[in-house]
């Protein structure tokens, strides 16, 4: 995501199909994974090796 998003804004990565307005959700904080700053631009190929971007904004699935 490049734009349309303000910093600290939550949005969920996965379960979109069970959402209901109303509906309770489990909010998982992995604050120690998100970084601090603008999203840098990555250049080449990633590694999988070491690639971590997976684990970037890492949220539960609702519970509905």
């Amino acid at each position: 995501i490049t734009e349309g998003r303000a910093a600290g804004e939550r949005v969920v990565l996965e379960g979109t199909d069970r959402l209901r307005d109303g509906a309770e959700v489990e909010v998982v904080n992995d604050s120690k994974e998100v970084p601090a700053g603008p999203a840098q631009k990555l250049q080449g190929k990633p590694d999988s090796k070491t690639d971590k971007s997976a684990a970037l904004g890492k949220v539960e699935k609702p519970n509905v």
